[in-house]
């Protein structure tokens, strides 16, 4: 039976692709909207859980929606032009530059239901 060393074995990567949920943004009627602790966002809890042959990548963004663009808005200090709030405009460069991926979960839908874009749940 050949010899497998550790460096031989390619971890399983999954990349986690979302919106605010993903990040962790929760609101707290006390301070406002606030980020959980990393580590207790379901991302991390989900890696934590598949231990150590997984490697899980996050691309999550407040505001992002499945295929509509959004007003510009803020995201780390800076303006993030509208069409990018588009999950289907950012994901094929995401898809790209997480390669090789064994699994893409996508965690999208939330902020497509808001009122401004008149949608039903159909």
């Amino acid at each position: 039976m050949p010899a497998v060393s550790a460096e031989s074995v390619r971890l399983k990567r999954i990349l986690v692709y979302g919106d605010s949920n993903t990040f962790g943004w929760i609101y707290d009627p006390k301070v406002g909207v606030t980020r959980l602790p990393v580590e207790k966002t379901w991302v991390r809890v989900m890696a934590d859980k598949l231990g150590a042959g997984y490697e899980v990548e996050v691309n999550a963004l407040g505001g992002r929606t499945i295929c509509r663009d959004q007003r510009t808005g803020i995201g780390t200090g800076s303006r993030i032009p509208g069409p990018l709030f588009n999950g289907m405009t950012s994901l094929p460069a995401v898809l790209s530059e997480n390669l090789p991926l064994d699994l893409v979960i996508v965690m999208l839908g939330t902020n497509d239901a808001k009122a401004a874009f008149k949608t039903t749940a159909d």
